[in-house]
């Protein structure tokens, strides 16, 4: 008979089919998941990917893919799904050898138990030269006043020293021309990580100094 769209509730498509004059309700479109969260993060290196589901019906696992510029997705690996769950789950994957100098597109491949499957919105984390060059600390060993390159860095630029047993001190820099120039001098001794972060690039950056007086 005649098939009419009557609802569309979450993630299922409801359609009528008139049957003398009663609507009868059919479930044609019931997807594997519904993604709450999908995020991809740049930890120096490597990149690391979280998502969340708040449900999940008939669903077999996801695959993790990723793409350079030229948008050509191949797999990275899989993670098992729950198959059906109505709670919150949560996910991780771990990308150690993401392509340097490039922009990495990440999505995420929900397979359900029939083989039917649907795309996630698509991630970027940038690797660019300047990654390997900048936030460079100098003089290292330092007895207090040190360096930092910000060559080929973009807008707002956040500095953190943080000690070995975790503790993280905000720091206050002054901006010279492509640097960023620190007075660590109050610290102890010790050995010590920056971190750093930009608007310009998802991530943290870690850069260890020692503070030697």
């Amino acid at each position: 008979g005649n098939h009419q769209t009557v609802n569309k509730l979450g993630r299922d498509i409801y359609y009528a089919s008139f049957n003398d004059g009663y609507p009868v309700i059919q479930n044609f479109c019931l997807l594997p998941i519904e993604l709450t969260l999908f995020e991809a993060k740049r930890e120096n290196d490597i990149v690391n990917l979280n998502w969340e589901t708040a449900t999940e019906i008939d669903h077999d696992y996801f695959a993790i893919e990723r793409a350079t510029e030229d948008r050509n997705f191949v797999e990275l690996g899989q993670v098992k799904g729950q198959g059906n769950s109505n709670t919150s789950q949560v996910y991780q994957f771990e990308d150690k050898t993401p392509i340097q100098q490039q922009t990495n597109y990440y999505r995420l491949k929900s397979v359900a138990i029939d083989g039917s499957y649907e795309y996630s919105e698509i991630k970027s984390v940038k690797f660019n030269q300047w990654l390997v060059d900048s936030f460079k600390p100098f003089p290292n060993p330092t007895k207090g006043n040190l360096t930092i390159s910000l060559e080929g860095v973009e807008g707002n630029v956040s500095i953190a020293l943080v000690d070995v047993l975790g503790k993280r001190y905000l720091l206050n820099y002054n901006q010279i021309n492509a640097n960023a120039a620190l007075d660590l001098s109050y610290f102890e001794n010790g050995f010590y990580y920056l971190e750093i972060s930009s608007d310009t690039y998802s991530g943290l950056n870690y850069r260890p100094i020692i503070i030697q007086k």
